[in-house]
């Protein structure tokens, strides 16, 4: 019998909105608010009615899912001498989701994390392709000087079981001494399958930056030397990767304090290796301001490609991506502000911007509708929270209801968890990419989609390393309107080889209103039947001999002996 593989599928069906109309009346246990809706967007504050408790928390925030359930976790750092916090997303008895403290005995609660000095930068990914996700925090150990914690996930949370991660900083090599980070990012910067780390922090210490990879094994060696940033450079809150050349391998940006930007270009270093050169002046960035904290890629005004957005210590900054030279523009009225985001709040299919409000003073959140003429509209009374500071935030739709939320660090006080109740008719899809662990690093980070829904399309990028030191919802959202199905999903999968052998193609229809899970076409498919049989290997074989393109399995671009080993190995395995 032949092996069957289906690399699209998922719950078709679309969540019930019955109760949207019951918004804070519903607050089990908590007054009722004044209800705000604007441009058909509304949000509740749970965190802010205490529906949903989790604490007094004063650093960066991941989204995970660490036990694989489908419903998305959430992982913080804390004040020095407290624990890490681990949050499980469970079923609230009173309906809908909710969030509950497992830190105690998971692992993130060892001897080695309590002096850590944190509130820096937090996140995850699967850096040892084992499935599950796992957690680096970013901080300083008061006592020795020691910076960074990597967690690996044993995977014990599967099947409702209690989570429990292991300290693996120092046998995996990334623990070092005498530097203060403050952000962290994981990326496949050589695309050889594996996640590798990059970490960034304050200015006036031996070593500003590293660049860690992944060996394979379990461990990370220091390839620093590659990049091209003369120390000390100035302090650098976030960093974020992007194809700025569309070559397949990410570039970073990194806002650097009262200094112009850097954009570590990825290349050939000639040698068969990778190495970096800073471009930023070359893609027209100067000077972005006194303290820029937070860092979001998205692309506004749907010409497909990305624009930026970065908070500030004064206001907002905000360029306009014009085939590959920023353009800085004022769309909107910011504040000074730390976590940003663009999102899709009312899933009419353009990107709206969140921005969090920040000390000295306390500025309200601020939440900006995308008129979809280049202009936005403050709808921040839709937000229906409270008047406090803010720092770190992250989105995500917690409750997997098709509307993204946002979850909102106040720090020394409480979180809020801005649950999007939004009821209109628009349409939505989410995507689940999953990389085969070999070529493609299990979550995907640093894929490119382009979905094609009624006549228009829209990209979206996935990055661990979002907003102020955090990482959001690795899970691409896509807002539809009116349109109900998807007629094309391309994805530009993080892997080796030329545009077309990095590009996987599925063609619909494909209901809306669902969670979709994707994976790359198998490369053991040769005659794209959807089995794995025979006929594949004839067909390999024949176009191997003849030099065809379709045999380059590696996708390096070349006709070898490996692209057969790459098709042999995914034949015995049947994908």
């Amino acid at each position: 019998m032949p092996a069957r593989y289906n690399a699209l599928q998922g719950d078709r069906s679309r969540p019930s909105r019955n109760a949207c109309a019951l918004i804070a009346a519903l607050a089990t246990g908590s007054p009722a608010l004044a209800q705000v809706t604007l441009h058909n967007t509304t949000f509740l504050d749970r965190g802010a009615t205490n529906e949903i408790i989790l604490g007094n928390m004063r650093g960066g925030m991941a989204i995970l899912d660490y036990d694989s359930d489908g419903y998305m976790d959430l992982v913080f750092e804390t004040l020095q001498g407290q624990i890490n916090r681990l949050f499980h997303n469970i079923p609230n008895p009173s309906g809908g989701r909710t969030y509950a403290d497992v830190s105690t005995g998971s692992g993130l609660d060892d001897a080695a994390g309590l002096p850590f000095y944190t509130g820096f930068g937090v996140s995850t990914g699967d850096y040892d392709n084992d499935g599950d996700p796992d957690i680096l925090f970013i901080g300083v150990d008061t006592s020795t000087g020691a910076v960074a914690q990597l967690y690996r996930n044993d995977g014990d949370g599967g099947g409702g079981g209690a989570p429990h991660f292991t300290d693996v900083s120092i046998p995996s090599g990334i623990r070092w001494h005498g530097d203060q980070p403050d952000a962290c990012t994981m990326v496949d910067y050589d695309l050889d399958g594996w996640l590798d780390i990059f970490i960034t922090g304050g200015s006036g210490f031996a070593r500003q930056y590293r660049l860690l990879h992944n060996q394979r094994n379990g461990t990370f060696a220091d390839t620093t030397a590659i990049l091209p940033i003369t120390e000390p450079f100035g302090v650098t809150y976030t960093a974020s990767w992007h194809d700025f050349d569309s070559d397949g391998y990410p570039d970073c940006f990194i806002p650097t304090a009262g200094l112009h930007p850097v954009i570590l270009h990825n290349r050939d270093d000639g040698a068969g290796g990778r190495t970096f050169t800073d471009v930023a002046l070359a893609h027209n960035f100067d000077l972005l301001g006194p303290a820029p904290m937070g860092i979001a890629f998205g692309d506004y005004d749907n010409d497909l490609d990305f624009d930026l957005a970065i908070t500030d210590a004064a206001n907002g900054t905000y360029f306009r991506n014009d085939n590959g030279l920023y353009t800085q523009i004022e769309p909107m009225n910011s504040i000074f502000g730390w976590g940003v985001m663009w999102i899709d709040a009312d899933n009419d299919g353009r990107l709206d911007n969140y921005q969090a409000g920040s000390l000295p003073n306390a500025n309200f959140d601020k939440l900006f509708h995308n008129n979809g003429d280049g202009t936005f509209t403050d709808i921040s009374p839709a937000l229906n929270g409270v008047f406090t500071a803010a720092q770190y935030a992250v989105q995500v739709d917690y409750d997997n209801d098709g509307r993204s939320d946002i979850i909102t660090l106040n720090p020394n006080k409480f979180v809020s968890i801005y649950e999007n109740r939004s009821d209109n008719p628009n349409h939505w899809i989410t995507l689940k990419l999953t990389g085969d662990g070999e070529r493609i690093n299990r979550d995907a980070i640093g894929a490119v989609i382009r979905l094609l829904a009624g006549g228009k399309t829209q990209i979206r990028q996935i990055s661990s390393g979002s907003s102020t030191s955090s990482t959001e919802d690795l899970r691409p959202h896509f807002g539809l309107g009116s349109e109900t199905t998807i007629d094309r999903i391309e994805i530009l999968w993080p892997r080796r080889g030329t545009l077309a052998a990095r590009t996987d193609t599925y063609t619909g229809p494909f209901p809306a209103d669902q969670i979709l899970p994707i994976s790359p076409h198998c490369i053991a498919d040769h005659d794209d039947s959807g089995f794995v049989d025979t006929d594949d290997f004839d067909a390999f074989v024949y176009a191997f001999e003849a030099g065809d393109p379709g045999a380059d399995a590696d996708g390096s671009g070349f006709i070898d002996t490996d692209d057969f080993d790459a098709f042999i190995h995914a034949f015995e395995a049947g994908c």
